[in-house]
């Protein structure tokens, strides 16, 4: 976007100059400001829409800022206009969000619940990439509530469309989890063996300073 063409009075005007200031300053604080700013003059206006879209990047600003309680009280109030349309895209980037805010604030289990919801919007559209991130969302809460056995399973369902798709990021960390649950088994050989895969992925993309980590 241009924002020398627009208004200070212009909606629009201000959304872009949070996406900016968020995404290219990284302040989110500002970026905040620039939010609200926006959200009054879409209100204003009476566009629902955008008014739920603001919300919805309000709630991303918060999850940046580990402010989860935030974060979901605005996503949920953009999910009330977007689950007007189940089969749209931007009601499932909201859910996704959702479940994203539940696992980081420890709710596994309702984490999963509706990344499995997300899962099945994808299957059906036939998106393979937002698929495989999904087995591994969902592979990562069952991961986080100590459920080993579902956790290998998802990540495992992960891996074989990301070796599909040549996904290597989503492969690296895909391995390093599986590692990681094999590990925690006592599987020591197959620990090994994604860890191996894991770092030799790193060292292919030039990424020699990828650690393992305990869980991506």
């Amino acid at each position: 976007y241009d924002t020398t063409r627009l208004s200070g009075k212009n909606p629009l005007y201000h959304f872009v100059k949070a996406l900016i200031t968020e995404n290219v300053e990284g302040s989110h604080e500002k970026a905040l400001v620039e939010y609200n700013k926006s959200l009054v003059l879409y209100d204003a206006v009476n566009e629902e829409e955008n008014v739920a879209k603001v919300y919805s990047n309000i709630g991303n600003v918060y999850i940046s800022l580990n402010q989860f309680d935030e974060a979901l009280r605005y996503k949920n109030k953009a999910l009330i206009y977007f689950k007007q349309f189940p089969k749209s895209e931007a009601y499932m980037q909201t859910i996704g969000g959702i479940a994203q805010i539940y696992l980081n604030k420890g709710e596994y289990l309702r984490s999963a619940k509706l990344y499995m919801q997300f899962l099945r919007f994808y299957e059906k559209a036939g998106d393979t990439l937002k698929m495989g991130n999904a087995y591994f969302r969902i592979g990562l809460a069952y991961d986080y509530a100590d459920m080993t056995k579902q956790a290998k399973s998802y990540y495992l369902k992960s891996v074989k469309i990301r070796e599909q798709l040549k996904d290597t990021v989503g492969l690296m960390n895909t391995y390093n989890n599986l590692g990681i649950v094999y590990k925690n088994t006592g599987q020591l050989d197959s620990a090994i063996f994604f860890y191996e895969r894991s770092l030799r992925l790193a060292t292919l993309t030039g990424m020699n300073r990828y650690k393992i980590n305990p869980l991506i």
